[in-house]
């Protein structure tokens, strides 16, 4: 992802949540962002693996001193735990200004009629219920303070 001059001034101060923000995709949009705002953000970040979060916290900061990062686990499967995650964030994290839903998982790569019921059940509540509940969430006090932003991605499986 890239931003030019303009978008970058747009996004300088605001609060950023990225979910699956531990690898690939969510790694480097997090890193792109600070970037653009030169570490005039806040970012909210999560994913299942606290330790890739870690990581990517202290590389944001070491780079950016002045970027402010929130790091917590969060499975955006478990449904129930969504609401108490956005809850519980620090006040200055609190007024999320842009999401970004990134978090996902795809299991297998069998074609249809050979997919293994389970595989479907969690793939479906994480790609698509958990992007929807806690879009949902997050939505109600962007509605608030009209104003806000919400990015989807996803990704498919292949085969090497």
């Amino acid at each position: 992802m890239s931003f030019g001059a303009a978008a970058a001034s747009r996004i300088a101060g605001k609060v950023i949540l990225i979910t699956g923000a531990s690898a690939g995709i969510g790694y480097q949009t997090a890193k792109d962002f600070a970037a653009a705002a030169k570490g005039d953000l806040k970012l909210v970040l999560n994913a299942r693996r606290l330790d890739k979060l870690t990581t990517l916290k202290e590389e944001l900061l070491k780079e950016y001193p002045s970027l402010k990062v929130h790091i917590g686990v969060l499975d955006v499967s478990k449904f129930e735990t969504i609401k108490p995650y956005i809850d519980e964030l620090p006040a200055e994290f609190k007024e999320i200004d842009v999401l970004v839903n990134n978090a996902g998982k795809a299991l297998g790569l069998e074609k249809i009629g050979d997919i293994d019921p389970e595989d479907i059940k969690t793939m479906f509540d994480t790609n698509v219920i958990g992007m929807v509940e806690i879009t949902q969430i997050v939505l109600k006090g962007m509605k608030e303070r009209n104003r806000g932003d919400i990015v989807q991605l996803g990704s498919v499986a292949e085969k090497n």
